[in-house]
């Protein structure tokens, strides 16, 4: 792909990823509004047992379709990878019902959440990982103007629902829950038609080396997978446990408002990932520096929005959000630097991921997540949810420096010029 191509690509992913961080952005006055900060504390649960299942529901199997895509010659073979991995998320949703059904008293009362809505939560999971899949298709298929239209479709959906449930049925935090849910299963079914169409998949054509691969691929990344879980969403178990629902919802309106800048990135690498696994099979020292210029100026980019809204977004706060939320800007900041440092990480990820070498970025990522509970446990109690934040920002820095590291040695590039590199 053509450096004016990469650049159209992320224009239109970032426009999709931008209108679809909107949305929640539109929410946040409303939901402020509505509901208290123990109802949104509700909400955040929900989201965290999502992400919580999200490690072992179809363990991580769009990755692996991103990575084996550009092994793959023909359409049949790529049908037959789609189905294998539509088949790990069957069999991987089904252990996690039974799980469920067998837990479901205790882990009702750890996440604070009816036990319908721990069904509800594995279906939710299944659904996107097929929904990823979908996307992924899309993306490696430069086709991001497909992607953008069934990403903003699925948020606008939500938002139409949230508006519903919430503000006009008065159904607090379960209409938040449910139309998130909702809008997730009526994209997945739109998902599986279209895949259908486009012979994008064999359902019933199990091929036992492909689910053999995608286990390879997928089981040492779930330790990778919840060392992200570690990172980003155990710290509303502690708060919940430590502070209460409503600090647990105070910090996730932050959190709603930083990760603004997550789905700014999301959008930025989803463009970027095509181009650099094409570029790396090329096996070229000049491109390799080139990808690199590429990166640095990425960074350099980053870390300039990153300081200008570290110091301006808190003063927009009170403009935004009910006044029951305010004290966000003593901490928003914080979660912001921690945003743009996940963005930096996604980079050194993909080299990793195209090394297929990924038992290291477990470590990297469960190391991290255990120094996240340490600093939580040791910064909240004296400094509240603003130890939270320093938590996650800290232990953000260390993931991006340490998966440097690994990518480094996993896939050599010239990150420090000629020195260490193999291909000069």
């Amino acid at each position: 792909m053509k450096r004016k191509n990469l650049l159209s690509e992320s224009v239109i992913y970032l426009a999709s990823n931008i209108m679809t961080a909107g949305v929640p952005f539109l929410l946040l006055p409303l939901l402020t509004k509505y509901l208290t900060p123990a109802q949104y504390g509700e909400v955040a649960m929900f989201q965290t047992m999502i992400g919580f299942f999200g490690a072992f529901v179809g363990l991580s199997c769009h990755l692996f379709v991103a990575r084996k895509y550009y092994d793959f010659k023909s359409r049949e073979e790529k049908a037959a990878l789609n189905g294998a991995c539509f088949q790990v998320i069957f069999l991987t949703s089904g252990i996690l019902l039974i799980v469920n059904f067998f837990f479901q008293d205790w882990l009702s009362r750890i996440f604070g959440l009816p036990e319908p809505f721990l069904f509800l939560g594995v279906l939710v999971c299944a659904a996107t990982a097929v929904i990823q899949i979908r996307l992924v298709c899309w993306q490696v298929r430069h086709s991001p103007k497909s992607y953008g239209f069934a990403q903003v479709g699925q948020a606008l959906l939500n938002l139409s629902l949230s508006i519903v449930l919430v503000v006009f049925l008065l159904m607090a935090s379960e209409g938040r829950i449910l139309a998130q849910s909702v809008s997730v299963l009526v994209i997945f079914s739109i998902s599986v038609r279209l895949m259908y169409a486009d012979n994008l998949i064999k359902l019933f054509s199990i091929v036992p080396k492909y689910v053999v691969e995608i286990l390879k691929f997928g089981v040492p990344l779930i330790p990778h997978v919840l060392g992200i879980f570690l990172l980003v969403t155990v710290d509303r178990f502690v708060i919940n446990s430590e502070l209460g629902l409503g600090q647990t919802g105070i910090y996730m309106v932050g959190v709603q408002i930083a990760a603004g800048l997550s789905i700014i990135f999301d959008g930025l690498n989803k463009a970027f990932v095509p181009w650099l696994y094409s570029n790396l099979k090329k096996e070229n020292p000049e491109v390799d520096r080139l990808i690199v210029r590429v990166v640095y100026a990425g960074f350099l980019a980053s870390l300039s929005i990153g300081i200008t809204l570290f110091y301006m977004l808190p003063l927009l706060i009170p403009y935004v959000i009910d006044e029951k939320y305010h004290a966000v800007s003593g901490f928003i900041g914080w979660l912001l630097i921690g945003q743009i440092l996940a963005g930096m990480y996604l980079v050194f990820a993909n080299f990793i991921f195209y090394s297929k070498k990924t038992g290291w970025l477990s470590v990297v990522s469960i190391s991290c997540g255990f120094l996240n509970v340490f600093l939580l446990i040791v910064l909240l109690k004296p400094l509240g949810i603003h130890g939270a934040a320093i938590a996650f920002c800290t232990a953000m820095a260390l993931r991006m420096l340490l998966a440097w590291f690994v990518a480094f040695y996993r896939h050599p590039m010239p990150w420090l010029g000629k020195f260490l590199y193999s291909r000069v």
